[in-house]
């Protein structure tokens, strides 16, 4: 292969060092020119991996008796000149219009329990959601009246936005409780924040250092508050790993997302075309500034795309899509926060620049869809804002009652979940235990490659995290397809409109048992006096029970919705794949 100059420090037995360039061989298809395939291929399988070139296959890859690749890769003198320490980065804990600016809220961030809010003065605080005094939850508590301090629930304790304790109501005189305050052991750990792009930040260090030390570190935002619209959130129970992976493999949409027809085969828009392009820009992959992936399309809708994907460590993924001729088709940047052992959140933009090569053309089966939503569609846009908490309540629905997209990230999770499961009880790593033949695996390499030479092959949890407990487990499919805990619990309009619909059901049940007792008032009065309008008023008023009664199942099933994606009637089992309908409209999928 190609061979890039690598600066390495070289230290003495006295500790001292000098720098230097040194020749490195690049991995398979990691490459600074062209090279010939035959040593592409050779490398390419050594590395047990698909060919990081157009090579369409890997020829003489095997694998050993016990699984192993035929040759194990060394990591290059580069690997150790540049390390990505996971507690000295910036992560997104939330889009800001998603937290209640009145309110705590309960994070987690690499096993980190914490609790952010907000000052009167329009700072965003997070402080370790554990209060010094009995460890009862900070996120538990309140702010204040000035809202200045956050308050404990327990016990009353206040803390200010640098942790420190402000107030202790039950001091004996005020010396003793500035005493108390000034204790150190009265603190809360208190982490550096910042806001950009509409995110909320968290460096998941504490003390003095780390605020200087965050400070001058970037955030990986270039580009993105440049994306209109609002970012979503979900919380997937999927770890770091296999969420990232599925991101660089493109191919996985073809299939995963795609509808079954009623022969239970695949139905696809168009018709996938294996990817000959799928290369590492420059066959760089750094500690600190991750690596960028170029590829060509996949299937025959999108074949002569040029595809970007661009992984800043840890949590960022910025893609652009352009047409053959250049031109911009679609822009998404997605944020994965490892927020504990096997869940990971992730933030998501997408700008779709050319929506008629996007989307699909609707088939009669989603016109008659379109047709059958268009009543709860118009009450939506034109009911329910002008309501109290309208504009809440409306963006809390359009999240909610969004099938689409709860569906794509359920039938992620099916699979994600399914890799990491099989791969914490065997145990053999993913070079034993993958096989990537092709040039569509480049990007599950390449992420592979960056995690196991520059960041310890996995997320460097809290100590208290209970990373080892987690491994192994399968979860039942109320927690797999938990939709509460995905994103309903994370967005103030989410939870605003699932009061709201449980205060229309309640509204609903009492004037169908109103106008019930009503109806059957005007026809005993009706039969016993033979007036036709008694008759009249009894069908009337019984039809209103009628209506009422379904209007409250259909807002019991509009509830449901925002909790889990496990069907409220019939058999407790997700349908993943709609094999009753053809349709599969939507966009090109960029997970």
């Amino acid at each position: 292969g190609g061979r890039v100059a690598v600066c390495v420090q070289i230290r003495s037995r006295q500790g001292r060092g000098s720098g230097r360039c040194a020749p490195e061989r690049a991995p398979a298809g990691f490459r600074s020119r062209p090279s010939t395939p035959a040593p592409a291929r050779r490398v390419a399988s050594a590395l047990g991996a698909a060919s990081l070139d157009a090579t369409p296959a890997v020829e003489g890859q095997k694998k050993t008796d016990d699984g192993a690749t035929t040759e194990d890769p060394q990591p290059s003198p580069s690997a150790s000149a540049e390390s990505f320490s996971w507690t000295k980065a910036w992560y997104p804990l939330s889009p800001v219009s998603l937290l209640d600016p009145d309110e705590p809220a309960a994070q987690r961030l690499l096993g980190k329990e914490l609790v952010v809010w907000k000052d009167s003065r329009g700072e965003w605080h997070a402080v370790e959601d554990s209060c010094p005094h009995r460890m009862a939850p900070l996120s538990l508590g309140f702010l204040n009246a000035d809202k200045t301090a956050l308050t404990c629930r327990y016990h009353g304790w206040e803390f200010d936005g640098s942790g420190a304790c402000t107030r202790i109501p039950w001091s004996v005189d005020a010396k003793a409780e500035e005493t108390a305050c000034g204790s150190a052991s009265s603190r809360a750990a208190s982490y550096p924040t910042r806001v950009i792009a509409g995110l909320l930040w968290v460096w998941p260090e504490a003390g003095p250092e780390a605020f200087v030390e965050s400070a001058m570190a970037p955030t990986p935002t270039a580009g993105a508050d440049r994306l209109p619209g609002e970012w979503s959130l979900v919380e997937l129970p999927v770890g770091y790993v296999p969420a990232l992976e599925n991101q660089f493999d493109p191919t996985h949409a073809e299939w995963l997302h795609c509808a079954y027809g009623e022969d239970g085969q695949a139905v696809q828009k168009s018709a996938p075309v294996p990817m000959d392009r799928f290369t590492v820009r420059d066959g760089a992959i750094g500690g600190k500034s991750g690596f960028v992936v170029e590829h060509g399309g996949y299937n025959a809708q999108n074949i002569s795309i040029q595809g970007e994907r661009k992984f800043t460590p840890p949590c960022s993924s910025r893609t652009e899509y352009l047409t053959a001729q250049g031109e911009p088709l679609l822009s998404a940047q997605i944020y994965y926060t490892p927020t504990e052992p096997g869940r990971v959140r992730m933030h998501t933009k997408y700008l779709p620049h050319k929506a008629a090569m996007v989307f699909s053309a609707p088939t009669p089966v989603d016109r008659l869809a379109q047709l059958k939503e268009a009543p709860l569609q118009w009450f939506v846009n034109s009911v329910v804002p002008t309501l109290p908490q309208g504009e809440l309540i409306q963006t809390g629905l359009v999240h909610g009652l969004n099938k689409r997209e709860y569906l794509i990230r359920d039938q992620d999770v099916a699979a994600m979940h399914g890799v990491e499961v099989a791969m914490d009880r065997y145990g053999k790593g993913w070079k034993k235990s993958y096989y990537l033949p092709a040039p569509a695996d480049v990007g599950v390499n390449a992420f592979r490659t960056w995690l196991d030479r520059h960041a310890g092959g996995g997320v460097q949890w809290a100590p208290e995290a209970g990373a080892e407990a987690a491994k192994g487990r399968t979860l039942p499919e109320d927690e797999r397809y938990d939709r509460l805990s995905k994103h309903t619990i994370h967005c103030r309009s989410c939870r605003a409109a699932l009061r709201a619909l449980g205060e229309w059901e309640e509204q609903a049940r009492k004037g169908a048992g109103v106008f019930f007792v009503f109806g059957l008032v005007f026809a005993l009065t009706g039969a016993a006096g033979g007036h036709a309008i008694d008759n009249f008023a009894s069908l009337a008023s019984l039809s209103v029970a009628g209506l009422l009664n379904l209007a409250t199942g259909t807002l019991q099933d509009a509830q449901h919705s925002f909790i889990s994606s496990v069907p409220r009637r019939g058999v407790p089992k997700v349908q993943l794949w709609d094999t009753r309908s053809k349709s599969n409209r939507g966009p090109i999928q960029i997970d």
